[in-house]
């Protein structure tokens, strides 16, 4: 007897298609990004030393900063609030930041929060953060690495920042459900 699976194989095969074409549909738009932060101006927070003298500790210093992108979901001021402990006999330490970077023509922000590892005196880490407004919906993920100040372009802030304009390298990816 000759068994005949065409009659069985054509619906499968079109719902294995119509599944491949949602997901397809489904899958988010991603951007990545490159920038560069500046630090602009900081206002203080909270700053101690420990009795012995080794470890600085700071909580809610305002940093206020300019990002430049190629990427305009990402070119604006930032606003971070930063917590730092850091062994000042061996320039290692961690710290975290929430923040608000807002966009400049853009009608919404990012917000979120970073994670840093401190080594030799200069921040390694990954941020995390979500839109507000016409940013609704969309994620960010973000690598940052502080970096000496380049020369070529200048630095954005006027007047110069502590530290000589500190900078960030920033690189990462927008996720978009909305495929944008």
């Amino acid at each position: 007897m000759k068994r005949s699976y065409h009659r069985h194989a054509f619906p499968a095969a079109g719902a294995l298609f119509a599944l491949a074409a949602n997901l397809a549909w489904a899958q988010p738009g991603i951007t990545i990004v490159e920038a560069t932060e500046t630090i602009c101006a900081v206002t203080p927070g909270k700053t101690w030393v420990t009795n012995d003298g080794q470890t600085l500790h700071i909580r809610g210093q305002l940093h206020h900063n300019k990002v430049q992108s190629n990427e305009p979901r990402m070119n604006g001021d930032n606003a971070a609030i930063i917590s730092v402990i850091l062994n000042l006999v061996n320039g290692q330490g961690a710290a975290t930041a929430n923040f608000q970077l807002s966009p400049d023509g853009i009608n919404g922000a990012w917000q979120g929060m970073g994670v840093f590892r401190i080594v030799n005196g200069k921040a390694v880490g990954i941020a995390v953060g979500h839109g507000t407004g016409d940013l609704e919906g969309q994620q960010i993920r973000l690598y940052l690495q502080e970096v000496e100040a380049s020369v070529n372009p200048p630095p954005p802030c006027t007047p110069a920042g502590p530290s000589g304009n500190v900078q960030t390298r920033i690189s990462g990816v927008i996720f978009n459900p909305r495929g944008k």
